[in-house]
């Protein structure tokens, strides 16, 4: 039988695995963790293959790994073994499946429509530590599925691309946690990079930003100004009211992609001398159960202590909607949207006066309600008019003339201000291939160039849109 091609992906993913450990032997970091837990990377993603072909009738393949959770590779295995199943039925019309379980042992075995055996798995674990656990995986390919070596090849080139996922995802998990170990001496720009915070730095102003003049307006008035100057704010309220109030310093962007809610934030925060730190929800989320919530309790208290050793701090929480609604959320998320609330509250104390929390989301109705009720102001992004268009193209076509200005904004009706960038873009490159193929001789686009690139920005939108939707269909 010809089984030799078709294990060439089998020893290609043992190859890569080896890759991986010998790229990374040298991580200070990572062999620091290690060696503190009495473990060797090594030893973590061994990877043997053992090939057995003493039988006319199949060829049996070993392979041992180690990996920290038993049930995720089973479950990528099984979903591997539907792709399997896909592709066998161009030859056999029917693949059914038997699955069963004896002990910490699964047994799956394919057969077609006559019950004869294609394949099977013996899939089984074995505890080796309190970090590791042994994955045993026996694979029999049966000479009447052997018989077509693509189908074999294929086989080997899913099963064992999920392998290498799953030790990928070891060791990716185990780096990350050497890079959180906070050490002696690591200062706290260390410690928040480290969990995927970003301080931001910029000498971008307002005139990076067209248009939106009265979103502008409303976000100095109502919330940085406030911000700056808490001591005016309450000295009016203790001339108006019974109980002084320490509202949360908080604020929601909310609005389609593209309309400059990230951006407005660090001009608004770098034009008043405001520190900037950026977080991303995906980053805080860990491939480690229980280590989310951690991870948001770590993230909160460095900013807070930031802000006390720096000044006045904006933390901006961009894509907020992943947190999703608690109805809906798996365990994990909920206990992380519990500590983003708790530690929301107990910003309202006197002692985090420096601290400003702004939340971003495209999706304003995937909030948890008790999540948007923690942001006193809420303000709306909408897609520019032609004002703020005009505005937005003056930023990118500094050539163009008035009149041009106004002509190029009525052709970018419902555009958002990255879709105009985007353009200018286009019209930018377009130009420069233009004149290396000496198909034009000057360098400043001009507004035909500008009208030709938004047909081909909307053409291509809207390709890219129907391409989506029948996807999705």
């Amino acid at each position: 039988m010809a089984f030799a091609k078709s294990l060439d992906s089998l020893y290609t993913s043992k190859k890569e695995i080896d890759d991986i450990i010998s790229g990374n032997l040298k991580n200070e970091n990572l062999n620091r963790l290690l060696k503190s837990r009495n473990l060797k990377l090594e030893d973590i993603l061994k990877n043997e293959i053992e090939v057995r072909n003493d039988s006319p009738e199949w060829l049996a393949i070993s392979t041992g790994y180690k990996t920290r959770y038993f049930e995720p590779n089973l479950a990528d295995i099984i979903d591997g073994i539907q792709e399997i199943k896909e592709f066998s039925q161009s030859t056999y019309k029917t693949v059914k499946f038997d699955l069963s379980k004896k002990g910490d042992t699964y047994h799956i075995y394919a057969l077609d429509d006559k019950n004869d055996f294609l394949f099977s798995f013996n899939i089984s674990k074995n505890k080796s530590s309190d970090e590791m656990t042994d994955i045993f995986l026996y694979t029999i390919i049966y000479k009447k599925f052997a018989e077509n070596p693509s189908f074999s090849r294929e086989l080997f080139t899913v099963i064992n691309g999920k392998i290498l996922k799953q030790v990928e995802k070891t060791y990716s998990n185990i780096l990350v946690e050497g890079q959180n170990s906070v050490e002696e001496g690591s200062t706290l720009t260390d410690q928040l990079k480290n969990l995927g915070l970003e301080i931001y730095q910029s000498d971008i102003n307002m005139h990076s930003i067209g248009g939106y003049q009265d979103i502008k307006d409303r976000i100095e008035r109502e919330i940085f100004t406030p911000f700056m100057h808490k001591d005016i704010l309450n000295s009016i309220r203790k001339l108006t009211r019974t109980n002084l109030k320490n509202d949360l310093n908080s604020a929601l962007f909310y609005g389609e992609p593209g309309t400059g809610k990230t951006m407005m934030a660090k001009v608004i925060s770098n034009e008043n001398k405001l520190n900037f730190i950026y977080m991303n929800i995906s980053q805080i989320y860990s491939h480690w159960y229980g280590d989310s919530p951690k991870r948001m309790e770590s993230a909160f208290e460095l900013v807070k202590e930031y802000s006390k050793q720096n000044g006045k701090t904006v933390l901006f929480i961009d894509e907020i909607d992943s947190l999703g609604n608690r109805q809906y959320n798996s365990s994990e998320s909920n206990k992380v949207l519990n500590v983003l609330l708790t530690k929301l509250s107990g910003i309202k104390s006197e002692e985090n006066d420096d601290l400003l929390l702004i939340g971003c989301t495209n999706l304003i109705d995937s909030l948890d309600q008790a999540l948007l009720s923690r942001f006193k102001s809420r303000v709306y992004f909408r897609k520019p008019n032609e004002e703020d268009r005009k505005e937005i193209i003056r930023t990118y076509s500094q050539k163009l003339t008035p009149d041009e200005i106004s002509l190029f904004a009525k052709k970018t009706d419902d555009l958002t201000g990255r879709d105009i960038e985007s353009i200018a873009s286009i019209t930018e490159e377009n130009l420069a291939y233009d004149i290396a193929n000496k198909k034009k001789d000057y360098y400043t686009p001009k507004l035909e160039d500008y009208l030709k690139a938004a047909g081909l920005f909307r053409e291509h939108s809207a390709e890219e849109k129907k391409k989506n939707s029948g996807m999705y269909m």
